[in-house]
This record gives C-alpha cells, sequence and structure tokens, in this order.
C-alpha cells in the first residue's frame, strides 16, 4: 500500500518577451492562457490515487506562501 504524500506542481509563468506570446490572441479569446499545463496534468494523473496533488499555474494564478506551506 502507497502511504498518502502531497505534492504541489507548479507550472513556470510563459516569458512575456518571447516570440511565443499569446497575450493578443488571449485578450481576443476573453482568455487568461491559451493552453493548459497537460504535462503536468498527466504526470498528476499517474501518481497513486492516495496521494494528494495540487496544480498552481503561473499564468492564470498567482504563487501563495500558503501553497508553499500546504
Amino acid at each position: 500500500m502507497t502511504e498518502s504524500c502531497k505534492v504541489l506542481m507548479i507550472f513556470p509563468r510563459f516569458n512575456a518577451n518571447s516570440f511565443w506570446n499569446y497575450q493578443a490572441a488571449c485578450d481576443l479569446a476573453g482568455a487568461r492562457y491559451p493552453a493548459a499545463p497537460l504535462g503536468l496534468i498527466t504526470v498528476a494523473a499517474l501518481l497513486p490515487a492516495e496521494w494528494d496533488v495540487r496544480l498552481v499555474n503561473r499564468n492564470t494564478e498567482e504563487l501563495a506562501d500558503a501553497d508553499l506551506a500546504w
């Protein structure tokens, strides 16, 4: 049996100065960010079901001290 574990996954903020900056497209579509962090979501799905997993997408939300304390 797998012991319970807490996993905090943090998806990094996309570089706004990059050629691949999607901010204008997001503004047109009314979206906060054009894509979900599918790689981290896939890894989370592979972890044992007993584990507590949280995902912070830094493109759509801020990383708070409470997230790290969790």
